[in-house]
């Protein structure tokens, strides 16, 4: 049985550092608190979606140079939008990163995505395909999840055409494109698709099992709360049981024969406790897991401008993903 090893606040251990952050986080709330830019009663999607670009868009880790393209395949009742970046002037064949888009599922896009897109491209020396599923409640539940697995496979079978190495695939995400990542991950060994060297799952939303500790602790006052995960339930899956592992892979049976996962947690996050038991779930199964904590609020990875540990993140995210791709070659 394997054991998970992690690494709680990985470089930020000196106390200045840590200190740091504590700064940084309490600045990005009250950034956050000062500016409610979203606003569910008063707001359509599209306008969510439009804000949620806005507000971000100068809020990422610090560009990063890559070859970006753009690419498109059709589903049955749609298309699904695919951005392409590889490092700029890396030679042959290179690993393949599906990167699945956080934004609750509802928001998010490419562009907000973009400079964390580029960073880890550049950290892990490996093309990232960034996918943007079709959201609801235009396209509830299930259409991201047959996107995400669809873009899994179009990426397989497109290697060639970006420079990618079909033989060397991992999937990650963000929040509720971590859920993706994780869903992707189980339908793969289901379904014989590829095998994947990693699942990066940054404080992935999993599903919760009840009250846990940490969705009392941080209910309010740290930006993502309880009745915004809720509301987001509600429009992505609206007539479905969110027990539904396709929705929450926490209520997965079998976690076994699963790739080896690194695991972002941020520890002022309703969903810490929540992602911390699926790690468990996962090592239990015997899956090799690496934990990684940052004493930050949930969505820190998109708040790189302010928080310094965002960059941080990505890069030994990267140094996961090129070890992970290194193993998967030998």
């Amino acid at each position: 049985m394997r054991k998970i090893v992690v690494n709680s606040d990985l470089a930020l251990d000196a106390s200045t550092r840590a200190s740091e952050l504590e700064a940084q986080t309490r600045s990005m709330l009250e950034k956050l608190y000062a500016d409610p830019f979203l606003d569910p009663v008063n707001m359509t999607p599209l306008q969510m979606r439009e804000a949620f670009d806005v507000f971000y868009a100068d809020l990422g880790v610090p560009w990063a140079q890559a070859d970006v393209q753009e690419a498109q395949f059709d589903v049955d009742g749609g298309v699904v939008r695919l951005r392409i970046y590889r490092p700029p002037e890396a030679p042959g064949e290179l690993p393949i990163i599906l990167f699945y888009l956080g934004g609750g599922l509802v928001m998010g896009s490419h562009n907000s995505y973009d400079t964390m897109c580029r960073r880890l491209c550049l950290a892990s020396q490996a093309v990232v395909v960034s996918v943007a599923y079709r959201r609801p409640p235009e396209h509830p539940f299930p259409a991201a999840v047959d996107d995400s697995y669809a873009a899994l496979l179009w990426a397989r079978d497109n290697a060639k055409r970006f420079g990618g190495d079909a033989g060397r695939m991992a999937v990650a995400g963000e929040s509720g494109g971590g859920m993706l990542a994780a869903v992707v991950a189980h339908l793969a060994k289901d379904q014989g698709g590829p095998k994947l060297a990693l699942q990066l799952l940054m404080y992935p939303a999993v599903g919760t099992r009840g009250q846990s500790q940490s969705m009392q602790t941080f209910a309010e006052g740290y930006w993502f709360e309880p009745g915004q995960l809720d509301w987001l339930y509600s429009i992505y899956a609206p007539d479905a049981d969110v027990t539904n592992p396709l929705i929450s892979p926490t209520f997965r049976r079998d976690f076994s024969d699963l790739p080896p996962a690194y695991v972002i947690v941020a520890e002022q996050d309703i969903l810490r406790d929540d992602v911390m038991a699926y790690a468990e779930d996962l090592r239990r199964a015997g899956v090799a897991v690496q934990l990684t904590s940052y004493d930050t609020i949930h969505g820190f990875i998109c708040m790189g401008a302010v928080i310094d540990a965002a960059s941080e993140a990505l890069d030994r995210a990267g140094e996961a993903l090129v070890a992970a791709f290194s193993e998967a070659s030998e």
